[in-house]
């Protein structure tokens, strides 16, 4: 496919408690070199294995973004990569095992979209500044979500949009994301479109 990019969506585990499947347990055991004898309470019972157990599970999402895209990188190396990270880099590793810092630093992505999906621009400010200091001197671009689906169905979902993109681009931020693309987006954009070109006034 001629496409100029290609997005990793849901690249994690839903929860820090999934998955304790029969599958799982197979694959952990084989991972660790031993058998566990109670499945899942000595995993979440001690320390070392519950450690163990979090590298696993992160090792299993990276090398899937890994391997992707090198794949991608060979066959079409214009090709821009990204992914839809969790908010906090330094939770995200054992809440889902998506350790996106690290796809970050070894150049598995051209750039993040976190999912800043905020009702507040003052957060959205304070998360977005972490994010950057967080990548920061890394080959990788942040364009921090904005979570227009989370408004509250006012009618003034321009009006925040608008408030939380001036907050990202006061922090230095390339870019920024919008989810979803629905109806309403379809409503508040072109408002925003027209204000920033002088088409309508406040």
């Amino acid at each position: 496919y001629d496409v100029d990019g290609v997005h990793f969506d849901y690249i994690r585990y839903s929860t820090d408690k999934a998955c304790y499947c029969n599958g799982c347990r197979e694959r952990f055991e084989r991972y660790l070199g031993r058998k566990i004898a109670r499945w899942p309470q000595d995993v979440k019972g001690d320390p070392d294995i519950f450690e163990q157990w979090r590298k696993w599970r992160v090792a299993n999402i990276t090398v899937v973004v890994a391997g992707a895209s090198k794949r991608i990188r060979s066959q079409k190396p214009g090709v821009k990569i990204s992914a839809a990270v969790f908010s906090n880099p330094e939770t995200a590793p054992n809440m889902v095992a998506q350790d996106w810092i690290d796809w970050c630093r070894k150049g598995y992505l051209d750039f993040v979209c976190p999912m800043n999906y905020l009702n507040s621009a003052v957060l959205q400010r304070a998360t977005t500044q972490m994010q950057l200091k967080a990548v920061a001197g890394l080959p990788v671009k942040v364009y921090p979500g904005i979570g227009l689906s989370v408004f509250k169905k006012d009618g003034c979902d321009a009006r925040r949009l608008s408030e939380q993109i001036v907050e990202i681009r006061e922090c230095g931020a390339p870019g920024f994301s919008v989810f979803n693309f629905d109806k309403r987006a379809l409503d508040a954009l072109p408002q925003i479109f027209k204000n920033e070109t002088g088409g309508i006034d406040e």
